[in-house]
């Protein structure tokens, strides 16, 4: 019953899973591209899910030796950050150890508002804060963050909605007028906010803009 939902699911949304998810093989990534990542990885099973994981994660984040054309260690790194809090469920935040995020660090530090963080959910869509990192140390390795995604919580049994540009936007104002998203901003000068949160906001619409009327093709670049 579950693979006949997903297939389902993904024949509604246009996407057709072939080889990797185009998360990992694009630079450029939506919240309907997440979202398909998440349902690939939900569609193999964990096992599966886990071994796939850890062959694509470099082995340093910020290693110069890059494992694909498209994209540097460290956006794989945090690609498959974004797809692990979210198939792995729990309640509190497990953000992986690459430095602070620029803009919204100490922002969004409340497991009960923002328990994905840096990935948010608004509806049934998700969507990342920021990619801006700014690192003061060692960076955890990608491969030990996986292993502690994994204890997380459960594994996702079920896939989630594959957004349409539409109903991601809808769903982004939705974040923007809530009283957990004015309260994150709170304590900044009128001018700081305005530029701040704009900033954030933009990188999130995008994401939301970015989407395709058509729904994207995964394994297919």
């Amino acid at each position: 019953m579950r693979l006949l939902t997903f297939f389902c699911l993904s024949l509604a949304s246009g996407t057709l899973y072939a080889d990797e998810p185009a998360l990992f093989v694009s630079s450029q990534f939506n919240a309907a591209m997440i979202a398909e990542a998440v349902n690939y990885y939900v569609l193999i099973g964990e096992d599966r899910a886990k071994v796939e994981l850890e062959a694509l994660s470099p082995l340093e984040a910020y290693s110069p030796i890059s494992y694909t054309h498209a994209l540097t260690n460290v956006e794989v790194a945090e690609r498959i950050s974004w797809v692990c809090t979210i198939l792995w469920q729990g309640k509190s935040q497990l953000p992986p150890g690459y430095g602070g995020l620029w803009d919204v660090e100490g922002r969004f530090g409340d497991s009960r508002l923002w328990p994905l963080y840096p990935v948010v959910q608004s509806g049934s869509s998700y969507f990342v804060l920021s990619t801006s990192y700014v690192i003061a140390g060692v960076a955890e390795r990608p491969r030990d963050y996986l292993r502690r995604c994994e204890g997380r919580g459960p594994f996702r049994t079920e896939p989630v909605p594959v957004p349409s540009r539409s109903q991601a936007e809808r769903e982004l104002r939705q974040l923007r007028n809530s009283s957990e998203w004015m309260s994150a901003w709170a304590g900044l000068r009128p001018g700081e906010k305005s530029s701040t949160e704009s900033s954030v906001w933009n990188f999130l619409w995008n994401q939301a803009e970015g989407i395709s009327d058509r729904g994207a093709i995964l394994g297919h670049h």
